[in-house]
């Protein structure tokens, strides 16, 4: 069994440049943390939490400017 096969598609994530569609709104930043309840996402000097229940699509990357 593979390493990635081990990791939740969330714990992957953690420590990297994501979008998170939240409410109908796009957040852009760096996964700090998660759990089954919420996401913890750095953007810029600030950390969001966004509760799971409302995240409608998360993927990975853009580049920050």
């Amino acid at each position: 069994m593979g390493y990635s096969r081990l990791m939740s598609p969330l714990q992957i994530l953690k420590g990297k440049q994501v979008e998170i569609v939240y409410q109908g709104v796009l957040y852009k930043g760096v996964l700090v943390d998660a759990d089954e309840t919420s996401l913890h996402l750095k953007t810029g000097d600030c950390v969001v939490i966004l509760p799971m229940s409302d995240v409608s699509d998360m993927r990975e990357g853009y580049e920050p400017k």
